[in-house]
């Protein structure tokens, strides 16, 4: 019996007639079915060869393409790294896990810390904690828009503990496949830019306040003067009245109240001529450590106990010109001021001193003789600050103050020529800054307005 199938049907289809005769053949097809069977196990052993050939080209095939991603790689990792080194910008090449690879430089010496130390380090960690959120976001943004970049403002822990401003420029680098590898950030220095930006806008607010006040001023002045008028007839007639009357006449008490009204609303428009800086001043050479003597049995009564005050006037210190009781007027002014801001007692520090000064937006920079009173009492907020100059603004209850103390304050010595600053923290005390300028060696003064104590009104005859 012939055992290939194939031999079989070659047999049925091709020797019908011999299938009696098949004794005499069997030996030939013995023979056949043999070496078909041989030729059945060489082709699956060339089959199994071969699959086996096919296995390792396979291998060698990934071996080599994944050896030439490897060399691509490396070569784009050395292009990166040239790049890096020779960037004229801040360069850091961190991992997808927010670790830091490489930084060039430029980014080191923007950070103030070597490389070495840079290498392994968080990137969350260059900055303040409250940064490190936006930083994810516009890394995720990266990821999952497949933005080219993504540019975010940034601040930076510099090594010596200051803080800068940077802007980062994030950008994704890939692999062949398009795989995340890296995110390289571009630094760009701007703390500069940015302080320059703030201080713009600190002198835009001056200028827009110093305006402000200086309508308020001239609005307040035109109406204190026109009023000051007023008074000037209601006071005289009232002396004329008291000239005539007896005490013991029923209309005495009404002549009486009127004139101290009279007078009370003559003090409230001097305050206002005063901020508007529209009073009549009687300038001289003062000695400003003479008036601080003069001022402080004063101020004792003044501000009661509870209160301790020091002085300390610089040695050789430059005169000033000035009117005398407006001087005073400011002393007090602030003094009241203090004693308010310390109910329970406290401190009150006065100082004279000659001091190299870098001006306002009313003052130019120079050496102004600085006149300092220092409270340890509740101090101001910053939106209090930011208001604490303007006229009929107070914190104090109804009745207690008219709002009017420190912008006359203002006016006195804007007119005088200086200008005031004021410090406060709250519940940390105030400082009130008064800068005048110094009378140099024979003069009267060094640059006191040309009007300086000429008001616009006449004085009286």
């Amino acid at each position: 019996m012939t055992r290939h199938k194939l031999l079989r049907r070659q047999i049925r289809r091709h020797l019908p007639v011999m299938e009696h005769g098949r004794s005499e053949l069997q030996p030939l097809l013995d023979a056949i079915d043999a070496a078909y069977q041989h030729a059945d196990d060489d082709r699956a052993m060339l089959e199994h060869s071969l699959d086996i050939m096919s296995q390792e080209l396979q291998e060698r095939y990934s071996k080599l393409l994944a050896e030439e991603a490897r060399t691509r790689t490396l070569a784009a990792n050395r292009e990166l790294t040239a790049i890096v080194e020779r960037a004229g910008v801040g360069l850091c090449v961190s991992d997808m896990g927010g670790r830091i690879v490489q930084a060039n430089p430029a980014f080191c010496e923007f950070m103030g810390i070597p490389e070495k130390d840079l290498l392994g380090r968080p990137t969350d960690a260059l900055s303040p904690a409250e940064e490190a959120p936006r930083t994810h976001e516009a890394v995720r943004q990266l990821m999952a828009e497949d933005e080219v970049s993504v540019e975010v403002e940034r601040r930076f822990l510099h090594a010596d503990g200051g803080e800068l401003t940077g802007r980062l420029t994030l950008t994704l680098v890939r692999s062949e496949g398009g795989d995340p590898l890296n995110v390289m950030g571009v630094v760009q220095d701007i703390t500069s830019q940015k302080r320059l930006e703030r201080e713009l806008l600190e002198k835009e607010e001056q200028l827009r306040q110093s305006l402000k006040m200086e309508a308020v001023g001239r609005l307040a002045g035109g109406i204190a003067h026109d009023f000051n008028n007023l008074l000037t007839v209601i006071s005289a007639r009232t002396e004329l009245l008291r000239s005539v009357l007896e005490e013991s006449h029923p209309g005495w008490e009404d002549v009486e109240e009127i004139h101290s009204a009279a007078r009370r609303a003559a003090e409230l428009t001097g305050q206002l001529l005063a901020f508007s800086r529209r009073q009549v001043l009687a300038p001289e050479t003062l000695d400003l450590d003479h008036v601080l003597s003069g001022f402080l049995p004063f101020l004792s009564s003044l501000i009661g106990d509870g209160i301790e005050v020091a002085v300390d006037v610089e040695d050789d210190l430059s005169p000033v010109h000035t009117d005398a009781g407006q001087l005073q007027q400011v002393l007090m002014n602030l003094a009241v001021n203090a004693r308010d801001a310390m109910p329970g007692g406290g401190q009150i520090e006065i100082t004279a001193c000659c001091v190299d000064f870098e001006g306002t937006a009313d003052l130019p920079p120079g050496r102004y003789v600085r006149l300092r009173m220092v409270d340890n009492g509740v101090g101001m907020s910053e939106a209090v600050l930011a208001r604490v100059l303007e006229p009929f603004y107070t914190t104090k209850e109804p009745g207690k103050g008219t709002g009017l103390g420190l912008a006359m304050v203002h006016g006195i010595v804007r007119q005088s020529g200086g200008d005031v600053v004021i410090e406060s923290t709250e519940g940390e005390g105030t400082a009130v800054s008064v800068y005048l300028p110094g009378v140099a060696p024979g003069g009267s003064g060094r640059s006191a307005p040309a009007d300086a104590g000429r008001g616009a009104a006449e004085p009286p005859r």
